[in-house]
């Protein structure tokens, strides 16, 4: 009780409730929290004489603003001891210095890094409560240093590095710079292989680097950590060489880290007059970045003017996007999904499309990425959910047959607290039963916020939603997700098959890939189907769903709808997949009983598939190598080629055993010469069985058991020579008297 009662406390006041909650789940374990939703709340619950420890605050607020609560703060005796921190989305360093001046004791930038704003604000807290009125100067340069530095690197932070770099150019007007922002490719893959904790000490150990570096350095004026794994540096213009500098980097992060090995990009915004705010400058040096971010052999690009338009035309989007919403600008179009193998239309994928009154069509790629990072794209997602939703419900009071239709759901909606009510609420409101709307959840999403993803899917799936993976393929943890997610449907991104990849290796891992959905029941559609090549192609590995520009574009409500009038529809919920091998997909479970087993059968055995003149084994079990007398690492590469392991003249006997038994259905066997299947080894005869299973698209599928007859044969093989040689040999009878 005691400990409850000395528990430190934060005000959160922030109109964001998403912001509130991911705050609150920084903070929660440390310090009790309690909540404002703007100006006039904070104060009431300020003055409300329960002790408050520190306040985090945003400036942009409805009712009463963030300048107007430190105002407020600073008049009253009681609240104006309360330290106040600012967590802002603007960069203006005059907003900022506003801020300060109102009373603030630091100023974080959104989006933040929620490991460094809990050790800047418990540092923050700890020197407050130490701090005694004897060494309040020692106090105030700590603070001040620590507003000052990035605690993970201990360079500058942004704040600092911008007001530091404006105070240089002010004084020298005339000077020509260059602005450098640099970044390390792929930083997260360093942190999920290595721990953050490894990633923290990599970025302390650049911060020391770069400082060194700095004194050996004089035309690199300023430098620090902007966010994240991003540095920036303001350098002589004559003086600088970017091919160098590459060089220097690389380095840096090699003496840091020698076990990795690294790359990195960086963009550059050169001027001969500063008219700029710092932080602009910065935007657009990271806009160089992202240009050369994937190119294996760009490392760097200079800010042009039309990475400029491209800003403009950003910003035009974003001033125009709440009052598009409300004019219904934003409309959801339909891309059919199709069996490739009936021709039926089983499904479809709404995609947004805006309207616009005056540029006409705009595809998402120009807006989503703006809505998810400024937080419009639920707000916009919701919208055409409600849409689908009211399109659905008139199609089906009209009578049409009707597929399922999948909507998207975007990283950021993940985080709204009222998302699976929300979702309730529609189907009750248009009476549509909740398996007509698939959720589609992009495979990144379950890599990034996992818990959080497998908690949401599990409450939407209980609700009776159909829940699809979208885009697997893209992210690098693949196969763990698809262990670890239970959805309902897997979308194959088509980029396995893209001009520039290479493909026999994309043809081998979307064949595994499908295999192994199958083998777990999970339906799978492709989608980016562009040509009749990549359709037969799919359906030859057994994937049957597709969706692409090769079957229907996108096409507005009305289209779709005339689209469900004349052409078939089905709407079977159970058959999206092969099923895999009836009676026998135990065999090809991976549970220890299930090898048990399988390994338990007295001769060899294995789980064949038979497509395209080839034999492949799924599974053999441990006497089947005896029986060949070879071990399972030696077979590995054979495996999937069973038919160059049978001596030429006894190939065309196998497959005939193989389609007797598809013809007959019932067992079927043959006797078979091996190939040498070592240098030191004999060619061995055994004998096949095989005992057709399933069908799939284009193969078959069999239990088959073998048996080494080589003794057998051979001893066949001698009693019949011997039988010749008395044939042949000249025989009588002979009486001999002495």
């Amino acid at each position: 009780m005691e400990e409850k009662k000395e528990q430190k406390t934060i005000l959160i006041v922030d109109d964001d409730c998403i912001n509130r909650m991911l705050l609150k789940k920084i903070f929660g374990a440390d310090y009790a929290i309690l909540e404002a939703r703007d100006g006039l709340d904070a104060l009431r619950v300020l003055r409300s004489m329960q002790p408050i420890t520190a306040v985090i605050l945003d400036l942009q607020m409805p009712e009463l603003d963030g300048f107007g609560v430190l105002e407020q703060m600073q008049r009253d005796p009681a609240l104006s001891t309360i330290p106040v921190i600012i967590v802002t989305g603007s960069d203006d360093s005059e907003t900022q210095n506003r801020a300060l001046a109102y009373g603030a004791v630091d100023v974080i930038t959104k989006p933040f890094d929620p490991v460094t704003i809990q050790l800047r604000i418990h540092r923050l807290i700890a020197l407050l409560r130490a701090s005694k009125l004897e060494e309040e100067n020692k106090w105030l340069k700590e603070l001040a240093h620590l507003s000052k530095t990035d605690a993970k690197t201990g360079l500058w932070n942004k704040q600092t590095f911008c007001q530091e770099t404006q105070k240089l150019l002010t004084a020298d007007p005339g000077g020509s710079y260059a602005l450098v922002r640099w970044d390390i490719d792929n930083f997260k893959v360093f942190n999920d292989t290595y721990g953050t904790s490894a990633g923290d000490a990599l970025l302390l150990k650049i911060g020391e680097q770069c400082q060194l570096y700095a004194k050996d350095h004089p035309a690199l004026r300023t430098h620090g950590h902007y966010d994240a794994d991003h540095f920036v540096g303001l350098w002589n213009k004559d003086a600088f060489a970017p091919e160098q500098l590459h060089r220097d980097i690389l380095a840096i992060l090699r003496s840091a880290f020698p076990d990795y090995t690294f790359s990195v990009h960086f963009g550059m915004y050169a001027f001969d007059a500063q008219t700029l705010d710092v932080g602009i400058m910065c935007d657009r040096a990271l806009l160089a970045l992202r240009s050369v971010k994937n190119a294996y052999d760009e490392h760097y690009a200079w800010y042009c003017a039309a990475m400029r338009t491209e800003v403009l035309e950003e910003q035009s989007i974003v001033s125009a996007m709440k009052d598009a919403l409300v004019k219904g600008q934003f409309i959801p179009y339909f891309q059919p999904q199709y069996n490739y193998a009936t021709g039926k239309l089983i499904g479809a994928e709404a995609l947004v499309r805006w309207n616009h009154p005056e540029k006409g069509l705009i595809f998402p790629d120009k807006f989503i990425p703006l809505f998810e990072k400024n937080g419009f794209i639920y707000e916009l997602d919701r919208s055409i959910w409600e849409q689908v939703c009211v399109y659905l419900k008139k199609w089906k009071d009209e009578g049409v047959v009707l597929p399922s239709v999948s909507v998207n759901i975007s990283r950021r909606d993940l985080y709204h607290p009222g998302l699976v009510d929300g979702f309730r609420a529609l189907i009750e409101k248009y009476a549509l039963d909740p398996s007509m709307l698939h959720l589609e959840i992009t495979e990144s999403a379950y890599v990034d916020s996992p818990d959080l993803v497998l908690n949401m899917v599990a409450q939407l799936q209980s609700t009776g939603f159909k829940v699809e993976m979208d885009d697997f393929g893209s992210g690098y943890s693949s196969l763990n997700t698809l262990k670890d997610v239970h959805v309902d449907l897997l979308k194959l991104d088509m980029a396995f098959v893209a001009p520039n990849a290479n493909h026999s290796r994309s043809g081998s891992i979307l064949t595994s890939v499908v295999g192994m959905a199958h083998a777990i029941r999970l339906p799978v559609i492709a989608e980016g189907v562009e040509t009749r090549q990549q359709a037969d192609y799919l359906k030859s590995i057994g994937c049957l769903y597709m969706q692409g520009y090769y079957f229907a574009k996108p096409m507005p409500a009305s289209d779709f709808r005339s689209l469900l009038e004349n052409h078939p529809v089905s709407t079977k919920q159970d058959a999206r997949f092969y099923p895999g091998i009836d009676h026998s997909v135990d065999f090809l479970d991976a549970t220890t009983q299930s090898t048990l087993l399988f390994n338990s059968f007295v001769g060899g055995a294995g789980i064949l598939e038979y497509r395209g003149g080839n034999a492949a084994a799924l599974r053999l079990n441990d006497k089947y190598y005896e029986v060949l007398g070879i071990t399972a690492a030696e077979y590995v590469d054979k495996q999937y080629h069973l038919l160059d392991t049978i001596d030429s003249k006894y190939r065309k006997v196998f497959i005939d055993m193989l389609e007797t038994a598809i013809r007959t259905g019932e067992e079927a066997d043959c006797e078979a010469y091996t190939i040498p299947l070592r240098e030191d080894a004999e060619p061995v005869c055994v004998r096949c069985q095989v005992r057709f299973l399933a069908e799939k698209v284009d193969s078959y599928i069999f239990y088959l058991s073998i048996e080494n007859i080589t003794e057998r044969k051979n001893s066949q093989r001698q009693s019949s020579m011997y039988a010749n040689i008395i044939r042949n040999f000249p025989m009588g009878l002979a009486v001999y008297e002495l």
